[in-house]
């Protein structure tokens, strides 16, 4: 199941390409995103699943490719972690698969002229606060009925900021479901 680079356990692996794969399955037209997408480990596998529903769905990736863009001071994440990556490395691991799209920047301005887009599933593996907000914030509205999304880090002890938005910007809105090891995930519901 696992290939490529990705810091993602085999067993959250598996959790995220199951969810992926029912939302396929969904009669819906739509798109899946990964907001967080590091060395491509998981979009790969997004891709994959992708490519086996037969269905040409795009798969948009949200990362600025040079690490964090902020220090989170409610968790050990600085400014530039993760910024081992190059775009180019990326986008030859997933050059296989041409439903790929890069938004190279911070989130949310890269959201910027998407606002009309129906999306079936989305990863958040942003880890910081304000971008997990933000990724919801515009994202959740997005989603179609029936849709999931996807957060990584919720249970994760460096990642205080991921928990910490998702319990606010859900507490109202719907319920948060338990994912594998640290993930958390939500299914929209019909208004």
């Amino acid at each position: 199941m696992i290939h490529g680079p990705t810091l993602v356990d085999p067993l959250r692996c598996e959790n995220l390409y199951q969810l992926a794969k029912n939302c396929l399955a969904l009669p819906e037209a739509g798109e899946i995103w990964e907001c967080g997408v590091y060395r491509g480990g998981t979009a790969l596998l997004l891709a994959d699943a992708i490519r086996e529903s037969g269905r040409p769905v795009p798969l948009r990736l949200f990362d600025t490719f040079s690490g964090h863009p902020y220090n989170d001071p409610a968790s050990e994440h600085r400014q530039g972690g993760f910024g081992d990556v190059r775009l180019e490395n990326v986008k030859a691991l997933l050059s296989p698969y041409p439903q790929v799209s890069f938004h190279c920047g911070v989130i949310p301005q890269t959201f910027t002229g998407l606002e009309s887009a129906r999306i079936l599933f989305a990863h958040v593996d942003v880890d910081l606060y304000q971008s997990t907000l933000d990724s919801l914030e515009f994202i959740w509205p997005r989603l179609v009925v029936g849709g999931i999304l996807l957060d990584d880090d919720y249970g994760a002890a460096t990642c205080p900021g991921a928990r910490k938005a998702m319990d606010e910007f859900f507490k109202k809105r719907a319920p948060l479901l338990n994912g594998a090891e640290s993930q958390a995930y939500v299914i929209k519901e019909p208004a």
